[in-house]
């Protein structure tokens, strides 16, 4: 915070006085081109002059001393500085930051928006004319940090609802968190409607609760359709997010036949065991790819991670497929596990396959 200037300081400060061409300025100013700057005080006077030159500091015989004083040397230019006619100033050069009013260097003026806080850190200018984080909540808008500590004007965390209330979304406070969120999974349906809640950044999704479909990606449990929840898979060790499974409750079916224990839902349902998929060989992206016949005329480029461009049983086109370890079940209905038949050999010529088996890259896959 910045301190006001004392007159003490100020009488002990000695004056600039600028000497030009042999005549000795009076102004507490910036330097003069072509001038000599001297470090040494004027005659000093004894400010109880009549404002004819009796108090002017000895400077001017007319007794302006840079300004017409009144006689009891306190005139003094609130703007700039200037003036030399009192011992109390406040010097542009030695504010800054700040602004001179008067003998004081502020750091802004409350309701001049004109000497506002040069500091954005501190944007807030309180009625004592010094800056600070905020006044109130209202200058708070980080989700982390809503409330104004009135004894600091620091932005801190919530402790309740009040503390987010002037926040238009995030207007709850988690209180475990100590931080303003929009929903939770218990206030779904009041802050979302029929859109999810995403537990992971605790706000309303653009998914319509219960229309996501098996193995499709999804971030809540509400957003899977019946006896389904949001569970997080992985490809070859990495992680890759939630998807939507069934429960073994009832028994699982091709091609998600991979029961997958140990795994507790985004939304935090523990221990059920669902029907999924190998993730050491495939992906749900790539085992929807081939439920939904995707044909991929520029090959493995055209299919998803975990996928891969053959053909696929007597279809004409080669369509993107996913390996298998060699049980049917692992596929969809109707498909086995096996080499296949090789692929075309490239358009500029070369192998017919990448090494292994029938030449297709020495992997079983659904629809071989």
């Amino acid at each position: 915070m910045y301190g006001r200037f004392s007159a003490v300081f100020l009488r002990r400060a000695c004056v600039l006085v600028v000497v030009c061409a042999g005549v000795q300025l009076s102004a507490c100013g910036d330097t003069v081109d072509s001038c000599e700057d001297t470090r040494t005080c004027g005659a000093s006077g004894d400010g109880d002059g009549d404002g004819d030159g009796e108090g002017s500091g000895g400077h001017d015989p007319a007794g302006s001393g840079g300004h017409q004083g009144d006689g009891d040397g306190d005139e003094t230019d609130t703007e700039t500085g200037g003036g030399t006619t009192g011992a109390d100033l406040c010097l542009p050069a030695l504010c800054p930051d700040g602004y001179c009013v008067g003998a004081d260097c502020l750091e802004c003026v409350h309701g001049d928006e004109d000497k506002f806080c040069k500091d954005s850190s501190k944007p807030v200018c309180l009625e004592d004319d010094t800056c600070a984080e905020c006044a109130s909540n209202d200058d708070c808008t980080d989700e982390a940090f809503s409330v104004c500590d009135q004894d600091n004007h620091e932005c801190v965390p919530c402790s309740d609802d009040d503390g987010c209330s002037h926040l238009d979304d995030t207007n709850t406070c988690d209180t475990e968190a100590s931080v303003c969120i929009e929903c939770t999974i218990e206030t779904e349906v009041d802050k979302c409607g029929n859109k999810s809640c995403d537990p992971a950044t605790n706000r309303c999704t653009d998914t319509t609760t219960h229309t996501v479909e098996t193995c499709e990606a999804c971030v809540a449990d509400s957003e899977c359709k019946t006896n389904h929840h949001c569970v997080p898979m992985e490809y070859k060790g990495e992680e890759r997010g939630g998807y939507c499974l069934k429960t073994t409750d009832g028994g699982c079916s091709e091609p998600y036949t991979v029961t997958l224990e140990d795994r507790e839902s985004l939304s935090g349902e523990e221990g059920d065991r669902y029907c999924g998929v190998n993730e050491e060989l495939s992906t749900c992206e790539a085992v929807l790819a081939l439920m939904a016949g995707k044909k991929c005329p520029e090959g493995d480029a055209n299919c998803p991670e975990g996928g891969f461009c053959r053909k696929v049983g007597d279809l004409a086109d080669n369509r993107c497929t996913y390996e298998c370890s060699g049980l049917a079940t692992h596929c969809p209905s109707g498909l086995e596990c096996d080499y296949g038949t090789p692929p075309p050999p490239p358009a500029t010529g070369g192998s017919t396959g990448s090494g292994g088996g029938e030449g297709t890259g020495g992997q079983k896959y659904c629809g071989g």
